[in-house]
């Protein structure tokens, strides 16, 4: 898969675990490749580590970026950076893929002027939470990142900690009950693109509910 060049107008491009039709995905060289394009944001996946630190990885392993498989949450940062990820569509570990930190993604978005979209992937508490509000302040994001999951518990406790964060409550289907979430702890959307209509769009916005979709790769859609 390419990228893609279309007429995007008003529509912002988001570029979808870094470029990673071009590159490793979440990766440095994938973030970098999206940093040097004009999407609006780059959007990434976290997990949690077991001595508390946030990592930029999709799945709860390493199985399928590498030849290793370590759960996150049963490793530390330390044996997860030992961890060499494959070349992009290869089987070839690369010395240079390696997993990143949030922290180090979020330092190299904020030098090229990125938005970031930050996908929570496990369920976390509020504790947790707390410290990922912090380490993305640190690095001065916390206005340029949006707080996406499928974990509406995720969102919620955000919502109480902080009352200005942007956050969008990931789903795949239209349920009535995610118009209410996202009316009540003041939320955007995301929603698959296949399951998206005009009137779905209406709904949302006549609540004045940002819409957004996932994951488009397809200019035709």
């Amino acid at each position: 898969m390419d990228t893609l060049k279309i007429q995007k107008e008003q529509t912002r491009m988001i570029a979808h675990r870094g470029v990673s039709g071009l590159e490793t995905e979440n990766t440095y060289s994938a973030f970098l490749a999206a940093a040097n394009r004009s999407y609006y944001a780059i959007e990434l996946d976290i997990h949690l580590t077991k001595d508390g630190e946030f990592v930029v990885i999709h799945d709860e392993t390493t199985k399928r970026l590498s030849n290793h498989n370590l759960v996150i949450h049963q490793s530390t940062l330390s044996q997860l950076q030992e961890i060499e990820l494959f070349e992009f569509e290869k089987h070839t570990p690369n010395p240079y893929h390696k997993i990143m930190t949030l922290r180090e993604a979020l330092v190299l978005f904020r030098k090229y002027g990125k938005k970031c979209l930050i996908e929570i992937k496990p369920s976390l508490f509020s504790s947790e939470l707390e410290n990922l509000l912090q380490l993305v302040k640190s690095v001065g994001m916390l206005h340029g990142v949006y707080f996406i999951s499928f974990q509406l518990e995720n969102l919620i406790a955000l919502r109480k900690i902080n009352k200005e964060i942007k956050l969008q409550y990931l789903i795949n289907m239209y349920e009535p009950k995610a118009l209410e979430a996202c009316k009540k702890y003041k939320m955007g959307i995301n929603i698959n693109y296949n399951e998206l209509s005009l009137d779905i769009v209406k709904i949302f916005h006549n609540n004045q509910i940002e819409v957004n979709v996932h994951t488009v790769d397809n200019p035709i859609v």
